[in-house]
């Protein structure tokens, strides 16, 4: 039918090949389509009132090729054919779609330095997926990563300094891991101790720091981080460039 998709999976649903903005790219773009749902089809067919359907569709740009809803409203049954009955949707638009996200920009420093430092590994991983979870949304356990983030770059940075240590330092509360295996830097215990306190704040019922919120949380963490960066960092620099003797 000119000017009209065919739906795949249902038979005699058309969608008109109107454009819409992609919401990944951008661009103005006519969608590939796939699947529909018709909302209780069985019963609006019954009761002979359609509602809107909502497709599969992908973005024709071969740069995004990239997946999302869209919702399409009935238009008319048309009968060009004997016995057949055509549903005819217009104006589709975007339903739904799962926005994709880059790396979060704050983490690529230590990304570039993971090879070297095995106490990222870990935390590079949770902290990546909290931050999805914060994306979408889905706020109530994003800040519970994040506070998982948080213990296992501690954790398993203790270890790296204290390898002989490493079964007491998986076992300990993370408060004592601070105040104990990291007790020779004082500027990480205090910031390790304030983002422990509303990693905590995330995961407890009752939160102690009101006027605090993940957003706190997280700069708390990267400001950690870059204190145990900046500390291997020196020490690096001491070890290759002895003081001449």
């Amino acid at each position: 039918m000119e000017g009209y998709t065919k739906i795949q999976n249902l038979k005699g649903f058309y969608v008109s090949d109107n454009s819409l903005s992609c919401p990944h790219c951008n661009n103005l773009i006519v969608p590939i389509l796939f699947n529909g749902i018709e909302f209780d089809w069985l019963l609006m067919k019954s009761a002979n009132t359609l509602q809107n359907l909502i497709v599969q569709a992908t973005c024709p740009n071969i740069d995004c090729r990239s997946c999302f809803l869209i919702v399409c409203e009935y238009a008319t049954t048309c009968h060009d054919i004997p016995n057949v009955e055509e549903y005819l949707y217009q104006n589709p638009s975007v339903y739904f779609y799962l926005p994709f996200k880059k790396q979060p920009e704050e983490l690529t420093p230590y990304l570039q330095v993971a090879e070297q430092r095995p106490f990222y590994k870990s935390f590079l991983k949770i902290y990546s997926q909290s931050y999805s979870a914060e994306n979408y949304k889905l706020f109530e356990i994003a800040g519970m990563g994040f506070r998982k983030a948080l213990e296992f770059l501690l954790k398993d940075y203790a270890i790296y300094l204290m390898p002989e240590q490493e079964e007491a330092i998986i076992k300990a509360a993370l408060g004592n891991v601070i105040n104990i295996n990291l007790k020779n830097f004082p500027t990480l215990v205090e910031l390790a101790k304030r983002a422990t306190w509303l990693g905590n704040d995330e995961t407890h019922y009752l939160r102690r720091w009101e006027d605090k919120d993940i957003s706190d949380l997280k700069r708390l963490i990267i400001l950690t981080a870059h204190t145990i960066e900046q500390t291997e960092m020196i020490k690096q620099y001491l070890d290759e460039m002895p003081a001449p003797k």
